[in-house]
Parts: C-alpha cells; sequence; structure tokens
C-alpha cells in the first residue's frame, strides 16, 4: 500500500526536500519485524549510553537527574518493544505467517508469554535459559503489557516505590536483547546471569529516578516532558545525516512526539477530572476521542476556546489533531511495521520528517499553554475557596 487515498492531511505534504524519506518495507514479516526492532534497540542503547557515559564523567552533575528524569522512561520503553519485536521476528522467521498473526492476537505485548512460545516451538533447553526466562517472566510480573513506561500507573507505582537503578537496568536490557538477537541469528549464546527486570538503590542515588507518586498530574507531565525531549534529541542528532538515513530511524522519533502529546491531553483531563471528582480511567489511545473529551469543558476555562467559533490558533490545533488521527489513529503505526491483522498501512511512501516534527511539536507546545492555564486557574479557585473559608 502506498500513499493513502488522496486526502488534503498535512502530514503528507512534502515542504523540505533535505527532510525527505521513504519507507519501504521488505514486504517479509520477519525482516521487517528485526529491521524496526534494531531501530528501537538503538535508540534505548543511544539514550542509556548517553546517560551511563555522563554519570561516569561526573557523577556528581545534578544536572544528570534532569537527564535522568527525560530520557529513562523512553530508553526503557525503547528496550522493551525492541525485545517484543524480536521475538515477534523469530516466530516469524521459524514458524511462519500463521503463528505470527496467532500470538499477536494472544499474546499481544507480553513478552514472557511470547518467549515461552519461542522457547518451547525452538526446542530451546531448559538449561540454556534459565536466567533469560526467569529475566523475562520478572519484567512480565511488574509491566506484562510493557505499558509501565510509555504512561505513568499509580497502581503499579504505589507497589514499586523504589529508586530504579539505571545502569544495571539498562545494562540487563541490552544483555537480554543480545541474546535474543543470537536465537534470531541461530548463534550459540550464553545465558544472562542476572534474572532482574529492575534494579533498586538507595533514594538519594544520582544514577537513579525514583518511582514514587508525587500526584499523578506531575508524573504525567514528567513522562510527556520525557518523550518530547527525547524525540527532539533523536531528530537533532540525524539532522546531518539525511543522505544515508534508514526510514526507520524516524519512528522512534514520530511515536515519541505523539506519545507526548497524548499523555499532555489526558493530563489536561485529569486535571479536570480531579477538579469536578470524577475518577474515570483515561486508556483511550485515540487523540481525536481525547480531544472530544476537553472541547467539552475547555471554553469552561478559556474565553478564547470557543469551539463553534474558534480563533486562528485553536483553529489551527483543531485541524492538527484531526490530522494527526488520520495518520496514526491509535498509537499503532510507528510502533510496528503493520497492523495486527498484518496488513501494511505504510508502505512506498515519501514523507518529510522535518514537516511531521515542526507540526507535532506545535500541537505539543499549544497543549503546553493549555496545560499550564488550567493549573494555574484551578490553583486560583482553591486559594479563593481558602479565603472563603477563612472569611466564614
Amino acid at each position: 500500500m502506498g500513499r493513502p487515498k488522496k486526502e488534503s492531511n498535512i502530514f503528507y505534504e512534502l515542504k523540505n526536500n533535505k527532510y525527505y524519506f521513504k519507507i519501504k518495507w521488505f514486504n517479509n514479516h520477519c525482516k521487517d519485524l528485526k529491521k524496526l526492532s534494531d531501530a528501537y534497540a538503538n535508540v534505548g542503547y543511544s539514550i542509556a549510553n548517553q546517560l551511563i557515559c555522563k554519570y561516569k564523567k561526573n557523577c556528581m552533575d545534578y544536572t544528570l537527574k534532569e537527564d535522568i528524569i527525560y530520557y529513562t522512561f523512553s530508553g526503557i520503553y525503547s528496550f522493551q518493544l525492541s525485545i517484543e519485536l524480536l521475538l515477534k521476528a523469530i516466530i516469524a522467521k521459524f514458524k511462519g505467517k500463521n503463528s505470527l498473526f496467532q500470538n499477536i492476537q494472544k499474546n499481544r505485548h507480553n513478552i514472557y508469554n511470547l518467549f515461552l512460545y519461542v522457547k518451547s516451538n525452538l526446542n530451546i533447553l531448559d538449561d540454556k535459559c534459565i536466567y533469560l526466562e526467569k529475566y523475562l517472566e520478572n519484567m512480565c510480573s511488574i509491566d506484562s503489557q510493557c505499558t509501565l513506561f510509555r504512561y505513568p500507573d499509580i497502581y503499579k507505582y504505589s507497589k514499586l516505590n523504589k529508586n530504579i537503578d539505571v545502569y544495571k537496568t539498562f545494562k540487563n536490557l541490552l544483555k537480554c536483547y543480545n541474546v535474543l538477537e543470537k536465537i534470531f541469528n541461530k548463534e550459540d549464546f550464553n545465558d544472562m546471569d542476572e534474572d532482574n527486570f529492575l534494579y533498586f538503590n538507595k533514594k538519594n542515588c544520582i544514577n537513579g529516578i525514583y518511582l514514587d507518586f508525587y500526584g499523578i498530574e506531575y508524573r504525567i507531565m514528567e513522562f510527556s516532558y520525557g518523550y518530547y525531549q527525547t524525540a527532539k534529541m533523536l531528530f537533532s542528532n540525524i539532522d546531518n545525516t539525511f543522505d544515508n538515513f534508514d526510514f526507520t530511524k524516524s519512528f522512534p522519533i514520530i511515536f515519541f512526539m505523539r506519545n507526548a502529546i497524548e499523555l499532555i491531553h489526558k493530563n489536561i483531563i485529569l486535571q479536570h477530572n480531579q477538579r469536578v471528582n470524577n475518577k474515570k480511567e483515561l486508556k483511550n489511545h485515540n487523540n481525536k476521542d481525547l480531544l472530544k473529551t476537553i472541547q467539552k469543558f475547555l471554553k469552561e476555562y478559556f474565553n478564547y476556546a470557543d469551539f463553534n467559533n474558534p480563533d486562528t490558533k485553536l483553529k489551527t490545533y483543531l485541524k492538527e489533531i484531526n490530522a494527526l488521527e488520520k495518520f496514526d489513529k491509535n498509537s499503532y503505526t510507528f510502533r510496528y511495521p503493520f497492523s495486527k491483522n498484518l496488513d501494511y498501512k505504510l508502505n512506498n511512501i515519501n514523507l518529510d520528517l522535518k514537516n511531521i516534527f515542526d507540526i507535532l511539536e506545535e500541537i505539543f507546545e499549544f497543549l503546553v499553554g493549555i496545560n499550564e492555564g488550567m493549573a494555574n486557574l484551578i490553583s486560583q479557585e482553591k486559594e479563593a475557596n481558602m479565603m472563603e473559608n477563612t472569611i466564614y
């Protein structure tokens, strides 16, 4: 499939010749899964390397703490996704298309169950992968569908409530990926030597990030800024390498930006829900649906937020969100090469990475303003209520 039906969608516009790239899959499920797996593993490795090298250079540099907060979530998730994609590539390579389809439908993002299928069907002996199996089991006992580092989960955090040792956690993620890559290549491999997914240390340790629950709105924004900062860093790193650009490098950048936008949408809704004592969970990944929720109450807070007669800034935002959901409806297009039904959505198509990044950044910055404005308004309301209670 090439470009979708002819329609006016700003994400398909080609404006910056320097940043054109072509999405061209092999149309081979195994090869395409492995290709995207490598792209996300490289992102995880580059983030880990950046944090660890900076830590070793100056462990008392407290600006590192901000980097850890920004990059740890996206780095760990990148490795988790790369491992999931690699396991599915192994299934496609050795068991074929039907087995891949069945595993995607049944096991979805459960890395441990995917591994058990691989181990059983490739006749990998128990004593060859004792620690690897325990490691993946431990990962899924903490994070069964690889969501913990995509967006904050109050329940899971309240159970962990510990300080993650970033160095050891990244080191073991890389080891796991390397072992699975040897299985993919039918090479002899050595088992992992540790079986913990997350390593914990003292709360005040500089190379750690504390998974406590400060207030979910704080944590959501931490995640959102983290994914945004990672995307920005990745985009700036590939700025001068477009002559030999592999299109899969664009996928983490676009997904991270989209995830940052989804999270900030949810934080805006969450702030409103807390104000009106609405405890409804936000599990929808569709930004257009999130927008519909926002439309119901946003004009209550901001005079300019008139959805019937929107001003220029709001009109641009509405257009961009509608275009984004046609481009990537449920945050799946840039995490996987094809749909759950094994159909390719984007293939043999030219895109402009700078155009896409600029649009997503414009949406993000608009929502940051909305989010801050709402937080200020709610704070003013609380102060007014306190004053009223004091008077009476």
